[in-house]
């Protein structure tokens, strides 16, 4: 079997980290794969790095954050160069003869026309609202997005029930929760003590949807001794980063909170973080929860979107309602009962075990895949 993946975007954050080690697990399993990606960056790095083949074609998603004229006729002729595009990648896709098309994100639809255009079985990844949590919305309309999604020719994978529910009208789709740890290095880790005072972190993406102003302002108010907060990722948005060191001089709590950038090798971040933060009101799935968790370290979640799925409040972790006051109050509990939470860290490493390998999520997705296979081969 030969399946063809698009990205759509060439950084490393957390779609491009799960479909890297879904690819990993399926060459194991003898399915070739090529990627394409639409530009360079730490992404094809890491392809290269691991030898696998990828080319680099320019293509756009046809999701935007604004609603105005000149936004839309920006879209249009991106759609029109996507179309020509296509057309394009035609032979290409019929010379390399493989056998189904992947689309790594929902806001990418160019491996879905050119899926259609050669014919082929296609799958839609779909690992973000758009809407709700980046304030995006589809050139030509949800209804018209979902009516693509439940053509014959394409299935559709959700990252969790929260997402699926979102798009509720979808036939083809299924539940596969994401792979972020192998069995062996979760077998290898080991559960870590805590340092003190104790070092909080949020990990990822700097974006308005993953809350982190709010996150930044509670650990302000919190009663924390001399804890650091840890802030590992990084943003094209200037004003938006610019608004959080704003912040952290304005709350004085310059000399506790330190603002990493991105770092590559999450094994860092992971083992200088007790706690994570994970503020984000309508998260996908949470993948940085899932890895949080495989360290044995606890997490802070908001009580929605995907995070729900992964936390059972007080077992593997904690839940707020969203409150400001919620937050404090979570962080306070952490970090005057630190040593009190062993039993609750080890209930943090088996959810992952039994849930969140890559070996696993790998699988789901094979079979997932050859189910498609068996369903095309009885109706022909």
């Amino acid at each position: 079997m030969k399946i063809l993946f698009l990205s759509h975007y060439s950084s490393f954050y957390g779609a491009n980290q799960s479909l890297l080690s879904l690819i990993l697990c399926l060459k194991r399993r003898g399915v070739q794969v090529l990627v394409i990606v639409p530009g360079e960056g730490d992404f094809t790095q890491e392809l290269r790095s691991n030898s696998i083949e990828y080319h680099i074609l320019k293509y756009y998603t046809l999701w935007t954050p604004k609603r105005d004229l000149w936004s839309w006729v920006i879209m249009m002729i991106k759609s029109l160069v996507n179309f020509w595009r296509v057309h394009k990648t035609k032979r290409f896709v019929d010379n390399i003869n493989c056998d189904l098309i992947y689309s790594n994100s929902s806001v990418l639809g160019f491996g879905y026309d050119l899926a259609k255009a050669t014919n082929r079985d296609h799958i839609w990844h779909f690992r973000e609202f758009g809407d709700i949590d980046y304030g995006l919305s589809y050139l030509w309309g949800k209804k018209q997005l979902v009516k693509k999604t439940n053509r014959n020719f394409n299935k559709t994978i959700f990252i969790s029930k929260a997402l699926k529910g979102h798009y509720q009208n979808v036939r083809n789709g299924k539940v596969i929760y994401n792979g972020v740890i192998s069995e062996n290095d979760l077998d290898q880790s080991k559960l870590g003590l805590p340092s003190f005072p104790l070092n909080f972190s949020i990990i990822g993406l700097l974006h308005q949807a993953k809350n982190i102003i709010e996150a930044i302002r509670a650990f302000g108010l919190a009663d924390l001794g001399d804890s650091i907060l840890n802030i590992y990722g990084d943003s094209s948005d200037e004003a938006y980063k610019n608004k959080i060191k704003t912040l952290i001089k304005e709350l004085d709590i310059e000399k506790n909170v330190i603002l990493h950038g991105f770092v590559k090798d999450k094994d860092i971040a992971f083992r200088n973080t007790d706690c994570l933060i994970m503020a984000s009101k309508n998260e996908g799935f949470g993948r940085v929860t899932a890895e949080a968790m495989s360290y044995g370290k606890i997490v802070i979640g908001y009580n929605g979107g995907g995070t729900k799925e992964i936390i059972n409040d007080g077992v593997n972790g904690f839940l707020y309602d969203g409150s400001n006051d919620g937050l404090v109050s979570a962080l306070n509990k952490v970090y005057s009962n630190y040593n009190n939470f062993i039993e609750l860290r080890t209930q943090a490493r088996e959810h992952v075990k039994n849930n969140y390998t890559v070996e696993k999520y790998a699988e789901n997705i094979l079979s997932f895949i050859n189910d498609i296979n068996l369903k095309k081969n009885s109706d022909g």
